[in-house]
């Protein structure tokens, strides 16, 4: 039953929207019309269209999957089942589409969205990931260095390519192939928002044997959040070879020789986030002995997905 206090719509587009939505919008990198179109964006606005009391935003990461990245209800607006009341639209909407699952992926202290998803019927009860932070420059040059000195002395039998420069087709038709875990499967619409430049294919014999996609995230923070490959390539130093290049790339670009208090931040990205799913082995390897280290920062994190029927 409709409420009488609020209405959910998908969003079409930005010009009139309030500066507050407009600023959500712009902190996932969707300032245009055409980055609306690529992700299902849902508002909960008063009876009267004058204010935004709630946002939700979904990504399409496979073809019969999407993905909340954000949901939001203002203070004064919540206990109202305005979050309620988004999901509820989402799914809907999903249903219309052929979608078939809903995944969710927030941090353990986010208590208000566990509540949500554990209230909503069809929910899983959810994986625990642990994820790493880092932002501090003096904390990770050490680390790189190290990592740079032991790739140079690898023979390198595999071609590390920027996606920018791979046909997206033939890596759509690799993860199909190649019977790739759900979570690290690619399709058209999650290459589109992958940042290209900073992202991988690796090759051997001309055949695609894996990745490394990463995607922007809020607050300058660039999200290493696919890392996949083939089995018996493993252990030839790959993915080392791919996350030392992208993370010198990305946060070490600028002024590496003189870092100070003011000026420890990377440069373009300040802050790398990693996820480690439990059967993702290569990024759980790299992680436990690199970013365990040091100042680097860790969460848990509880990821959960809802089956549509």
């Amino acid at each position: 039953m409709p409420s009488h206090l609020f209405r959910i719509e998908k969003l079409e587009k930005i010009e009139g929207e309030d500066r507050t939505t407009q600023a959500v919008l712009a902190r996932f990198g969707i300032e245009t019309i055409n980055k609306v179109k690529d992700r299902h964006i849902l508002v909960a606005r008063n009876q009267q269209k004058s204010k935004c009391l709630g946002l939700l935003i979904a990504e399409y990461s496979q073809r019969t999957t999407i993905k909340i990245t954000y949901i939001h209800v203002k203070t004064m607006w919540r206990r109202l089942s305005i979050g309620q009341a988004l999901l509820k639209r989402l799914e809907q909407d999903c249903m219309a589409k052929g979608i078939t699952t809903i995944t969710a992926t927030f941090d353990q202290q986010n208590h208000a969205m566990n509540a949500l998803t554990k209230s909503q019927k069809g929910w899983s009860d959810g994986e625990r990931l642990s994820a790493y932070t880092f932002k501090s420059r003096s904390a990770m040059e050490p680390i790189l260095r190290k990592l740079e000195i032991t790739m140079d002395h690898r023979t390198k039998q595999t071609e590390i390519r920027p996606l920018s420069e791979c046909n997206p087709q033939d890596i759509i038709n690799a993860s199909k192939i190649n019977h790739v875990p759900q979570w690290a499967q690619l399709n058209t619409t999650n290459l589109s928002t992958a940042i290209a430049d900073l992202s991988r294919v690796f090759i051997q014999n001309n055949q695609i044997i894996g990745w490394l996609i990463t995607f922007p995230l809020p607050d300058e923070t660039l999200d290493y959040r696919i890392l996949w490959i083939k089995e018996d390539h493993r252990k030839t130093g790959i993915a080392i070879r791919a996350l030392t290049a992208i993370i010198r790339q990305a946060h070490f670009q600028n002024n590496v020789e003189t870092v100070t208090a003011a000026n420890n931040l990377g440069n373009p990205w300040p802050k790398g986030f990693f996820t480690m799913h439990s059967k993702n082995q290569v990024m759980i390897n790299f992680v436990n002995k690199r970013l365990a280290q040091g100042t680097n920062q860790r969460n848990t994190l509880i990821y959960r997905d809802k089956l549509i029927k």
